[in-house]
């Protein structure tokens, strides 16, 4: 009999694989930090000199421009390297694949094929774009187009038809995103997993059970709601401490109450990171389990060739 299709265990699947695996689930997150450190640090450093570069403060040297130019590239193609090796790395673990014995994130076949991926993915979602935004368009010219041979001013049926199109035209386009989403998104743990480029075979993992898999992505949607209010609750709180205790970041100034303050505030940033972390992890547990449980009810998904008769005797 095939598994069957378990919403909670989708949704929670980055918990259920780090009780499997906690080393290297608290490994991920150690690297994760640092790698976002890196990236972020980098950017920064690269882009602050050009701080008070703009054409109002005066002449814009050219070679000022070209090195501006030049960190900005730096920071969009930071960026890219990092959020693909980051989510190759956690869909590499959350799949149940070996992690790299020292730094669990690079860049390799997995990541090659999975920018693959993406770049179809874009594709898709522009397609479903256009696809949702043609017919609106239609309707709109519809609607405009007797008005404007007549001369009259839209009354309210053309009002109304006109915001019906629009609430129309994005609830489908939000279904559409969602349900491409939720049938195209297990491609990229499903290429993880079977070590190659996978695209339209994704469309098979949720086969039977589309509405299951799109309520499991929303419990990470919801978690991370909850842990964006509480980030900032904690981050509101923390402020409210440092202007409690007259904080001055002057470095002269600073006593050991407001050195605890400081403390406090940078502890209080790790911990963010690491929660925004997860979440961002937690958000790919779905699709994992999804390209597992195909993969596990792959054979109860083919077809079964009848067995050949043996030849008869004589």
């Amino acid at each position: 009999m095939p598994e069957r299709f378990e919403i909670l265990t989708a949704g929670f699947y980055l918990f259920v694989q780090a009780k499997r695996r906690p080393l290297a689930f608290v490994w991920l997150v150690f690297w994760s930090i640092v790698l976002f450190a890196a990236l972020f640090g980098g950017i920064f450093l690269a882009i602050r000199p050009f701080e008070g570069l703009s054409p109002e403060n005066g002449e814009v040297p050219p070679e000022d421009l070209v090195w501006f130019f030049a960190a900005i590239l730096f920071a969009l193609v930071g960026m890219l390297v990092f959020f693909l090796v980051f989510y190759t790395g956690w869909n590499r673990f959350l799949v149940g694949r070996k992690l790299p014995a020292l730094i669990p994130f690079r860049l390799g076949l997995d990541e090659g094929r999975s920018f693959v991926v993406g770049l179809v993915h874009m594709a898709l979602l522009m397609g479903v774009y256009l696809l949702m935004i043609i017919p609106f368009f239609v309707f709109m010219m519809l609607v405009s187009i007797p008005l404007s041979a007549t001369g009259t001013e839209p009354g309210g049926w053309a009002m109304a038809g006109s915001a019906i199109a629009v609430l129309l035209f994005y609830g489908l386009y939000l279904f559409g995103l969602l349900a491409a989403g939720v049938k195209f998104a297990p491609a990229y743990a499903m290429t993880v997993l079977e070590k190659r480029i996978v695209i339209f075979d994704s469309w098979e993992a949720t086969k039977g059970v589309f509405w299951s898999a799109f309520v499991s992505t929303l419990i990470p949607v919801g978690f991370s709601i909850i842990a964006q209010i509480a980030l900032l609750l904690i981050q509101l709180i923390v402020q409210g401490v440092m202007m409690l205790a007259g904080f001055n970041p002057e470095p002269e100034t600073v006593s050991a109450s407001n050195g605890a303050v400081m403390v406090s505030f940078g502890v209080m940033i790790v911990i963010g990171g690491a929660i925004w972390i997860c979440m961002m992890a937690m958000a790919l547990g779905p699709y994992a389990y999804m390209a597992v449980w195909h993969d596990r009810n792959r054979q109860h998904r083919e077809p079964q060739m009848a067995p050949l008769e043996p030849p008869a005797s004589g």
